[in-house]
């Protein structure tokens, strides 16, 4: 892996905005319930290789927003990651107060994939949604099973999709016939983490959410803005210090 850089570490130089309380929070959510709970087979990988990058946004409105979601997945989607190495980007926006109300959030979500349609990033990059009313269509708002996708505050989640593929197709269980391809993968975890959230309940998956979100949480760029490293914006989170952006505002008229 000559020359490659951990992607996380990469998106730390390209975006060095100090991180705020919501991106440590979504990230202890990420260690502390999708990856202790096994809701992803591969989270915990990502993390011990840095290949997973958390970003805190700081644009305030839902145009700007998306502007900013679109230009990182037009930068991931120009990597190429050398085997046994990945990039995967997650996202929060925690001056948007829009995205606060989960059919805003949808709106957004929307408007993104249009624009990656029209950019030909259909096939190369796809969003995963992370919200704390976070429900699959057509559910019931109080089905356990619903927790897979309820983080601590919105999130958006941006993978290259040959990582995605790869990851599927090489998908196993000991002692299990292998999977006939990636759509029996899909169901299977989607399956077992349903099962797993159900039985739970809701009391014991609303605790381990809300205990992401403790303001004690160890959080390296929240100690270095709390030293002085940057000068904090509204709701606690960092003013920009420099930004790196790909696409014009334009380009999702």
């Amino acid at each position: 892996m000559a020359g490659w850089r951990p992607w996380a570490d990469q998106m730390k130089e390209m975006t060095p905005e100090v991180e705020c309380q919501q991106a440590c929070a979504v990230e202890a959510w990420v260690r502390r319930v999708v990856v202790a709970h096994g809701l992803c087979p591969w989270a915990d990988g990502a993390l011990r290789q840095r290949s997973l990058a958390v970003v805190s946004l700081f644009e305030d409105d839902e145009e700007q927003v998306a502007a900013a979601l679109v230009s990182h997945a037009q930068l991931l989607a120009l990597q190429h990651p050398p085997e046994g190495a990945g990039a995967t980007t997650l996202l929060v926006a925690p001056r948007c107060e829009k995205l606060l109300d989960f059919e805003g959030y949808l709106e957004l979500c929307d408007w993104v994939e249009e624009a990656f349609s029209e950019l030909d990033l259909i096939g190369k990059v796809q969003m995963a949604a992370f919200h704390p009313d976070f429900r699959f269509n057509g559910s019931d708002a109080a089905d356990c099973a619903n927790f897979v996708g309820r983080a601590p505050y919105p999130a958006f989640h941006l993978l290259r999709e040959e990582e995605v593929s790869a990851a599927l197709a090489s998908f196993h269980l000991v002692g299990r016939e292998p999977f006939q391809g990636p759509e029996e993968v899909g169901a299977f975890i989607a399956e077992r983490n349903a099962r797993f959230l159900r039985d739970r309940g809701r009391e014991a998956c609303l605790r381990s959410v809300r205990a992401c979100d403790a303001s004690d949480l160890p959080c390296g760029q929240a100690k270095d803005a709390q030293r002085g490293r940057g000068r904090l914006g509204p709701k606690g989170c960092p003013a920009p210090i420099r930004k790196v952006l790909l696409l014009d505002m334009n380009a999702l008229r």
